[in-house]
């Protein structure tokens, strides 16, 4: 193992991504002198295989393009790169230097990139994130730049758990909750509170995410308890967060409270309020039971619940809420040998945002289970999984 190539292959990934030593060094949790001295080969003869795999992790690309592939660095996707700026936008420590803005704007620019998420428009709101993100973080210690600045990172963080999160989504959440601590704004947050626990759950840590749902619903509730919508909005998506948590650790007693628990503030929504791009409503309710129910094994129920719901309700979905409920439902369809209405829901999901089912991890994840399946595999599986750059 050449170690002054390794080296070398580190730095043209980290150029080509316009990665300073110093934001590699952050994201690694290193000094920038080591990465300087690892880049030039000055580092051990040998590297060890954790350093090796947390540099692969960083800059987002397989081990063995780090190992033994150079010619593999153009078969990077284009939001590879993105994903892994962004990452180090918001690992890079705070400076603590400020600059003011224009408030507005940036509050206008969050809610394109919300739009742009709920489109499944996720390469391009990835290309704005880091800019949006950096002005956030320097933006005055006051409650009105801080209620955008929580804004900016709670985008962040969905948007990096759509690429399978990470520690850069945890930080994301955690600053939206701080900078909404700030703002003074319980809605504010709730729904950043909501984000934390979202990616808590998807990185291991679900019980952790289920204590921090109910402590903050159980501290916001009396604050929340005008009946508005908002209100309502970010209390229940707080304890559907919470549901999934409660599930993910194996509590169905916690899970189907705190689905209750969402669904009496749904009772507040009207249908299709998507109130701050949250898309918070009693049919997300029924969405939710829907996952909950797959999360723990009780797949006659989440099969029934999804074929419950009619096709209209969810074509009326955002693109991205649609999606994510037919990739869920195709991975409990597999699981119940129903192979040709786990083919349908992923062929939907396709046709409501193809580019879903070529980045998002999950939606890969679905189409190879259903690749697994002993048999003959239809023509249009095969197709669909070329589509999404597996081998079929």
């Amino acid at each position: 193992m050449s170690q002054s190539t390794i080296g070398q292959r580190v730095r043209r990934l980290r150029e080509s991504r316009d990665m300073t030593r110093e934001a590699l060094a952050a994201a690694l949790g290193c000094s920038a002198e080591w990465v300087k001295k690892f880049e030039g080969g000055h580092r051990q003869a040998d590297p060890k295989l954790s350093t090796l795999r947390d540099l692969a992790r960083v800059l987002n690309v397989p081990l063995s393009q780090l190992v033994d592939d150079p010619a593999s660095d153009a078969r990077c996707r284009p939001e590879d790169d993105d994903t892994v700026l962004l990452r180090a936008v918001l690992l890079t420590p705070m400076t603590g230097e400020t600059r003011g803005t224009d408030l507005e704007r940036l509050w206008d620019e969050c809610a394109y990139g919300f739009t742009a998420f709920q489109a499944g428009h996720y390469s391009a709101l990835l290309r704005t994130l880091p800019k949006l993100v950096t002005t956030a973080r320097a933006l005055p210690d006051d409650p009105a730049s801080a209620r955008c600045a929580y804004r900016a990172h709670h985008l962040a963080a969905i948007t990096l758990m759509k690429f399978n999160g990470g520690p850069a989504a945890w930080t994301a959440a955690n600053r939206a909750v701080a900078f909404a601590e700030t703002s003074g704004d319980p809605v504010a947050l709730a729904l950043a509170a909501q984000s934390l626990v979202y990616t808590m759950t998807t990185i291991g840590a679900a019980a952790l995410g289920m204590d921090t749902a109910e402590s903050y619903a159980t501290r916001l509730e009396h604050g929340l308890s005008d009946g508005s919508v908002p209100s309502a909005t970010a209390l229940g998506m707080l304890w559907l967060k919470g549901a999934v948590a409660a599930a993910d650790n194996h509590n169905p007693v916690a899970a189907q409270q705190m689905l209750a628990q969402a669904r009496r503030c749904a009772e507040q929504v009207p249908t299709g309020a998507n109130y701050l791009f949250s898309g918070f409503d009693q049919l997300n309710v029924l969405l939710y039971q829907v996952s909950i129910d797959a999360a723990l094994a009780r797949y006659v129920p989440a099969a029934d619940g999804a074929d419950w719901i009619r096709p209209d309700a969810l074509d009326a979905l955002p693109p991205e809420r649609r999606t994510h409920h037919l990739i869920e439902a195709a991975t409990t369809y597999t699981r119940l040998g129903r192979t040709a209405d786990a083919l349908a829901a992923l062929l939907r999901a396709e046709g409501a945002n193809r580019a879903e089912l070529r980045t998002r991890p999950a939606a890969r994840d679905a189409i190879q289970a259903l690749l697994d399946v002993p048999g003959p595999r239809p023509e249009r599986l095969r197709a669909l999984a070329r589509r999404a750059g597996l081998a079929a």
